[in-house]
C-alpha cells in the first residue's frame, strides 16, 4: 500500500482523536475520519507508515447502521464536531469502550460504570468566533478542520442559541464601528475574538471582546447598545491581547458595560462566575457530575482540598453540611475571587481560597487547614505537572477524585498515584461534549 492508493475499506471503531479504525485484508490499520462503524466506502490513501495509514473516504458505497445524518450544513468543512455523522448511541458506546479499554490496559483495577450523558444538541454555554480581516470587512466563524482559515457561520447545532442572538448583534456593531479585524500574517488590527457566555440556569449572557492594544473608540457605547439590544446580557468586558499567539485571552480584562460575571445555578446552587473564569461547558452533565461528586464524598468527615478549583462549583457541591473546612488553589484570580464570593453566600464558615500553581500554593495552605479528608483534582487537559502531583501525593488524604478532560493524561496521573498507595474504586466516563471525540472522566481513589 502506498500512497495515492484507493482501496475499499469497512469502518470498525471509533478511536479517540476521531478517526474510524479500518483494517485491509491482514491486520493493517487504516485510520480514516468522517466514517462511521460499518460504512463500506472508497478510501484514498495518503501517509503511510510501517504500522498504520492514514486515509480520506472519497465515495461512501454503503452506510453503516450506526451512521446518522449530522444535524448542521457545515459538518465536514468546520473543525468543531468529528461525530455528527454516528448515532448518538454509538458515540456514547465508543467512548465508554475507549475508557474501559484504557483503564484494562493500566491493569489496576477498579469498576467502571455505564456513561452518562444528556441532550446532544444544543448544550454549549460558550461561544468563541475568531474574528479577522476579509475582503469584506470582519470575517466571524469557527477554523476549518485542521486550518486557521475561517468558516463563516450564523448558528452552530450544538450550542446554546442565545450565543447566537448575542453573537449576531455584537458582529453588527463590531462591523459599524469601522474597526479592523485582526491579520495572522501582519500581527495587525484590532478585533481578534469574540467570547459569548450563558449561564443555562438563569438565562444571563456575557461577552468578552478580544482585541489588541490600543484605544477602543466607542467601546463603551457598543457595549451599551448590546445591553440594551439583547436584554438577557448583563455585561460586556474588554480583553486586550497584544501578542501574536493562538492563545484566546490576554492577562488584561476591562468592563466596558455591566457586570464582569454571570450568575449560574447548578445543583441547588447559584454561583457567581466571571467571564473569563473556567466553568464546565455543558450545564446537564455537570448536574450529573455534582450527583456523583455528592455520592462519593456524602459521610465523609474532615476538610475539603479542591484544586484547580475555577469559581469552588466541586468543592462546594462536596463541602455539604459535614465539611469542617474548604480550600481551593486556582490560576485565576478572578475566579479564585468568584470561589470566595460563592462560599461566602452559602455560609461555608471556614474557606480558604488561594491564587497560583497548586506545587507553589499547598504546601503553605496546609500548615493553615491540616490534612483533609478528600481532595478534588480537576486540572486542565495537560493534567498534573510532575511538581503538582508531588504536591498531592504529600498530603496523603485518604480520598481523591479527579475530574479529568483527557483519558492519555488521566492514565498517566492515575500511574503515579496508584504507584503511592491509591486505589481506584469507580470510574464514570461522561458525554460533556458530544458530537465530539473528547470525554470526560472522574474517578474515585482511595488510600
Amino acid at each position: 500500500m502506498k500512497a495515492g492508493d484507493e482501496v475499499t475499506l469497512t469502518g470498525g471503531d471509533l478511536a479517540f482523536g476521531g478517526d474510524c479504525v479500518c483494517r485491509t485484508g491482514g491486520r493493517f490499520v487504516v485510520f480514516v475520519p468522517y466514517l462511521s462503524p460499518g460504512d463500506a466506502a472508497r478510501v484514498r490513501i495518503g501517509h503511510v507508515r510501517p504500522n498504520f495509514a492514514r486515509g480520506e473516504a472519497v465515495e461512501l458505497v454503503s452506510p453503516g447502521p450506526e451512521r446518522a445524518v449530522p444535524p448542521c450544513r457545515w459538518f465536514g468543512e468546520c473543525g468543531g464536531c468529528q461525530w455528527m455523522h454516528v448515532t448518538t448511541d454509538s458515540q456514547r458506546s465508543a467512548k465508554e469502550r475507549i475508557v474501559r479499554t484504557m483503564l484494562a490496559q493500566l491493569g489496576l483495577g477498579g469498576k467502571v460504570e455505564p456513561i452518562r450523558g444528556a441532550d446532544p444538541l444544543g448544550y454549549r454555554n460558550r461561544l468563541v468566533l475568531p474574528v479577522r480581516a476579509g475582503a469584506a470587512g470582519l470575517e466571524a466563524g469557527f477554523f476549518r478542520s485542521r486550518s486557521h482559515s475561517i468558516v463563516e457561520v450564523d448558528s452552530c447545532a450544538v450550542q446554546r442559541p442565545l450565543l447566537w442572538e448575542v453573537s449576531r448583534e455584537a458582529l453588527r456593531l463590531m462591523r459599524a464601528s469601522g474597526l479592523p479585524g485582526w491579520d495572522e500574517e501582519t500581527g495587525r488590527g484590532f478585533f481578534r475574538h469574540l467570547v459569548v457566555r450563558c449561564a443555562a440556569g438563569t438565562g444571563e449572557a456575557g461577552v468578552i471582546i478580544v482585541t489588541s492594544d490600543g484605544e477602543f473608540p466607542g467601546g463603551g457605547e457598543m457595549a451599551e447598545e448590546l445591553m440594551k439590544s439583547v436584554p438577557a446580557v448583563k455585561g460586556v468586558s474588554r480583553n486586550i491581547n497584544p501578542d501574536r499567539t493562538n492563545v484566546i485571552l490576554g492577562r488584561k480584562t476591562l468592563p466596558l458595560a455591566g457586570a464582569g460575571h454571570l450568575r449560574e445555578e447548578i445543583g441547588g446552587m447559584v454561583l457567581r462566575a466571571s467571564l473569563t473564569a473556567f466553568f464546565q461547558a455543558n450545564h446537564a452533565v455537570t448536574g450529573e457530575m455534582l450527583k456523583i461528586l455528592r455520592e462519593w464524598t456524602a459521610g465523609g468527615s474532615g476538610g475539603i482540598l479542591d484544586l484547580y478549583c475555577g469559581v469552588g462549583l466541586l468543592g462546594l457541591a462536596a463541602a455539604g453540611e459535614t465539611a469542617t473546612w474548604l480550600a481551593g488553589i486556582e490560576e485565576e484570580e478572578s475566579a479564585v475571587a468568584d470561589a470566595r464570593a460563592n462560599a461566602e453566600a452559602r455560609g461555608v464558615g471556614r474557606a480558604f481560597f488561594r491564587a497560583g500553581t497548586v506545587e507553589s500554593v499547598l504546601p503553605n495552605l496546609l500548615r493553615e487547614t491540616g490534612t483533609p479528608g478528600t481532595v478534588i483534582l480537576d486540572p486542565p487537559r495537560k493534567g498534573l505537572t510532575p511538581a503538582a502531583l508531588a504536591a498531592v501525593l504529600a498530603v496523603k488524604a485518604p480520598l481523591v477524585i479527579y475530574v479529568s478532560c483527557d483519558p492519555a493524561t488521566f492514565s498517566r496521573d492515575l500511574r503515579g498515584l496508584a504507584a503511592s498507595g491509591y486505589r481506584l474504586e469507580t470510574a464514570v466516563p461522561l458525554d460533556m461534549f458530544p458530537q465530539t471525540y473528547h470525554i470526560e472522566l472522574m474517578a474515585k481513589l482511595r488510600r
